[in-house]
Protein backbone atom coordinates (compact mmCIF):
# COMPACT_ATOMS: atom_id res chain seq x y z
CA UNK A 1 0.00 0.00 0.00
CA UNK A 2 2.02 2.95 -1.32
CA UNK A 3 -0.56 5.71 -0.96
CA UNK A 4 -1.75 7.02 2.37
CA UNK A 5 -4.94 9.10 2.39
CA UNK A 6 -5.05 10.74 5.78
CA UNK A 7 -8.67 11.80 6.11
CA UNK A 8 -8.79 9.80 9.32
CA UNK A 9 -5.42 11.09 10.42
CA UNK A 10 -6.66 14.27 12.07
CA UNK A 11 -3.32 15.24 13.54
CA UNK A 12 -1.70 15.45 10.11
CA UNK A 13 -4.62 17.45 8.82
CA UNK A 14 -4.21 19.91 11.64
CA UNK A 15 -0.53 20.26 10.86
CA UNK A 16 -1.06 20.84 7.17
CA UNK A 17 -3.99 23.16 7.74
CA UNK A 18 -1.51 25.29 9.64
CA UNK A 19 0.27 26.07 6.40
CA UNK A 20 -2.82 27.59 4.83
CA UNK A 21 -3.27 30.17 7.56
CA UNK A 22 0.39 30.86 8.21
CA UNK A 23 1.23 32.73 5.02
CA UNK A 24 1.46 36.24 6.44
CA UNK A 25 0.49 39.49 4.76
CA UNK A 26 4.14 40.59 4.76
CA UNK A 27 4.86 37.85 2.23
CA UNK A 28 2.02 38.83 -0.09
CA UNK A 29 2.87 40.09 -3.58
CA UNK A 30 3.13 43.86 -3.76
CA UNK A 31 2.61 45.38 -7.20
CA UNK A 32 3.88 42.30 -9.06
CA UNK A 33 7.18 42.23 -7.16
CA UNK A 34 8.64 39.09 -5.72
CA UNK A 35 8.71 39.21 -1.95
CA UNK A 36 11.21 37.09 -0.03
CA UNK A 37 11.16 36.32 3.66
CA UNK A 38 14.13 34.54 5.28
CA UNK A 39 14.41 32.76 8.63
CA UNK A 40 10.75 33.40 9.24
CA UNK A 41 8.73 32.51 12.29
CA UNK A 42 5.01 33.21 12.47
CA UNK A 43 2.26 32.26 14.89
CA UNK A 44 -1.05 30.86 13.71
CA UNK A 45 -4.28 31.62 15.55
CA UNK A 46 -7.82 30.32 15.26
CA UNK A 47 -10.89 32.56 14.82
CA UNK A 48 -11.00 33.10 18.60
CA UNK A 49 -7.38 34.36 18.59
CA UNK A 50 -6.14 31.21 20.32
CA UNK A 51 -2.60 30.16 19.44
CA UNK A 52 -2.72 26.89 17.48
CA UNK A 53 0.72 26.54 15.88
CA UNK A 54 4.02 28.17 14.99
CA UNK A 55 5.47 27.93 11.50
CA UNK A 56 9.20 28.26 10.92
CA UNK A 57 11.14 28.32 7.69
CA UNK A 58 14.41 29.15 6.09
CA UNK A 59 12.95 31.00 3.11
CA UNK A 60 9.60 31.90 1.54
CA UNK A 61 9.31 33.47 -1.89
CA UNK A 62 6.30 34.56 -3.93
CA UNK A 63 6.27 33.13 -7.44
CA UNK A 64 3.18 34.32 -9.32
CA UNK A 65 0.21 33.24 -7.19
CA UNK A 66 2.20 30.66 -5.25
CA UNK A 67 4.66 30.62 -2.37
CA UNK A 68 7.82 28.54 -2.55
CA UNK A 69 8.75 27.50 0.98
CA UNK A 70 12.08 26.00 2.10
CA UNK A 71 12.85 23.98 5.21
CA UNK A 72 9.38 24.38 6.65
CA UNK A 73 8.74 23.27 10.22
CA UNK A 74 5.27 23.46 11.73
CA UNK A 75 4.85 23.15 15.48
CA UNK A 76 1.29 22.36 16.55
CA UNK A 77 1.01 23.52 20.16
CA UNK A 78 -0.94 21.95 23.01
CA UNK A 79 -4.39 23.27 23.89
CA UNK A 80 -3.25 24.84 27.18
CA UNK A 81 -0.59 27.06 25.53
CA UNK A 82 -1.85 30.63 25.81
CA UNK A 83 1.00 32.73 24.40
CA UNK A 84 3.94 32.65 22.00
CA UNK A 85 6.07 33.28 25.11
CA UNK A 86 5.21 29.73 26.25
CA UNK A 87 6.58 28.21 23.04
CA UNK A 88 10.21 27.15 22.67
CA UNK A 89 11.75 28.33 19.40
CA UNK A 90 12.46 25.17 17.38
CA UNK A 91 13.88 26.85 14.26
CA UNK A 92 16.43 24.43 12.79
CA UNK A 93 15.77 21.68 15.34
CA UNK A 94 16.44 18.16 14.05
CA UNK A 95 13.70 15.56 14.41
CA UNK A 96 14.55 12.10 15.68
CA UNK A 97 14.58 9.24 13.14
CA UNK A 98 11.33 7.34 12.64
CA UNK A 99 10.90 4.48 15.10
CA UNK A 100 13.51 5.76 17.55
CA UNK A 101 13.74 4.08 20.95
CA UNK A 102 11.64 5.28 23.88
CA UNK A 103 14.54 7.05 25.59
CA UNK A 104 15.28 9.18 22.48
CA UNK A 105 11.60 10.01 21.95
CA UNK A 106 11.03 10.94 25.62
CA UNK A 107 14.15 13.12 25.68
CA UNK A 108 13.02 14.99 22.55
CA UNK A 109 9.49 15.69 23.85
CA UNK A 110 10.80 16.88 27.24
CA UNK A 111 12.65 19.63 25.37
CA UNK A 112 9.48 20.70 23.53
CA UNK A 113 6.83 20.03 26.13
CA UNK A 114 4.62 22.80 24.68
CA UNK A 115 4.17 20.86 21.44
CA UNK A 116 1.56 18.32 20.26
CA UNK A 117 3.18 17.53 16.92
CA UNK A 118 5.95 18.75 14.65
CA UNK A 119 6.11 18.46 10.87
CA UNK A 120 9.10 19.09 8.62
CA UNK A 121 9.56 19.17 4.86
CA UNK A 122 12.52 20.65 2.96
CA UNK A 123 10.39 22.18 0.20
CA UNK A 124 6.72 22.94 -0.34
CA UNK A 125 4.61 25.06 -2.67
CA UNK A 126 1.45 26.78 -1.45
CA UNK A 127 -0.95 27.65 -4.29
CA UNK A 128 -3.10 30.55 -3.12
CA UNK A 129 -5.89 30.13 -5.70
CA UNK A 130 -6.54 26.43 -5.07
CA UNK A 131 -5.45 26.36 -1.41
CA UNK A 132 -3.25 23.36 -2.14
CA UNK A 133 0.12 22.62 -0.58
CA UNK A 134 2.34 20.30 -2.57
CA UNK A 135 5.83 18.93 -2.36
CA UNK A 136 8.00 16.34 -4.08
CA UNK A 137 10.44 15.92 -1.22
CA UNK A 138 10.28 13.91 1.97
CA UNK A 139 7.87 14.78 4.73
CA UNK A 140 8.32 13.93 8.40
CA UNK A 141 5.67 14.12 11.11
CA UNK A 142 6.50 13.47 14.75
CA UNK A 143 4.14 13.27 17.72
CA UNK A 144 4.40 11.46 21.02
CA UNK A 145 2.09 8.70 19.80
CA UNK A 146 3.02 8.48 16.11
CA UNK A 147 5.81 8.99 13.57
CA UNK A 148 5.09 9.27 9.84
CA UNK A 149 7.59 9.59 6.98
CA UNK A 150 6.91 9.67 3.28
CA UNK A 151 7.93 11.19 -0.03
CA UNK A 152 5.80 13.65 -1.97
CA UNK A 153 2.54 15.04 -0.69
CA UNK A 154 -0.60 16.95 -1.63
CA UNK A 155 -2.72 18.70 0.96
CA UNK A 156 -6.15 20.02 0.03
CA UNK A 157 -7.62 22.28 2.68
CA UNK A 158 -11.07 22.50 1.04
CA UNK A 159 -11.48 18.71 0.87
CA UNK A 160 -9.60 18.16 4.15
CA UNK A 161 -7.43 15.47 2.60
CA UNK A 162 -3.71 14.90 2.80
CA UNK A 163 -2.12 12.42 0.45
CA UNK A 164 1.43 11.19 1.00
CA UNK A 165 2.41 9.88 -2.40
CA UNK A 166 4.97 7.16 -1.76
CA UNK A 167 7.35 5.39 0.61
CA UNK A 168 5.01 5.86 3.56
CA UNK A 169 6.28 4.56 6.89
CA UNK A 170 4.34 4.84 10.12
CA UNK A 171 5.13 3.92 13.69
CA UNK A 172 2.41 4.07 16.34
CA UNK A 173 3.49 3.93 19.95
CA UNK A 174 1.70 3.62 23.25
CA UNK A 175 1.59 6.83 25.27
CA UNK A 176 1.87 6.03 29.00
CA UNK A 177 -0.29 8.96 30.15
CA UNK A 178 -3.21 7.83 28.00
CA UNK A 179 -2.83 4.26 29.22
CA UNK A 180 -2.91 5.44 32.83
CA UNK A 181 -6.00 7.57 32.17
CA UNK A 182 -7.76 4.62 30.57
CA UNK A 183 -6.74 2.29 33.37
CA UNK A 184 -8.01 4.67 36.05
CA UNK A 185 -11.34 5.11 34.27
CA UNK A 186 -11.62 1.37 33.79
CA UNK A 187 -10.81 0.76 37.48
CA UNK A 188 -13.40 3.34 38.59
CA UNK A 189 -16.09 1.72 36.43
CA UNK A 190 -15.13 -1.73 37.66
CA UNK A 191 -15.28 -0.58 41.31
CA UNK A 192 -18.69 1.11 40.76
CA UNK A 193 -20.05 -2.08 39.21
CA UNK A 194 -18.72 -4.13 42.15
CA UNK A 195 -20.32 -1.66 44.57
CA UNK A 196 -23.69 -1.92 42.77
CA UNK A 197 -23.58 -5.71 42.81
CA UNK A 198 -22.67 -5.82 46.49
CA UNK A 199 -25.39 -3.28 47.34
CA UNK A 200 -23.07 -0.50 48.52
Amino acid sequence: MERFNAKIFVLSLLVFAAMFYAIPQTMAQAGGRTVISEKFKYPGYDKDCKLKFMIYGERAETVGVAYKLQNVMIDVVKEDIKSVKDVKDIQGMKLYPIGSDKKTVDKFWKKVDHSRAILFTPKATFETATKLVRGKDEIHLRAREIDVDGVGFDADYNRQIINIRSKVRMVIREVPDRKKMFSKDKDKKTNKNKDKKSGK
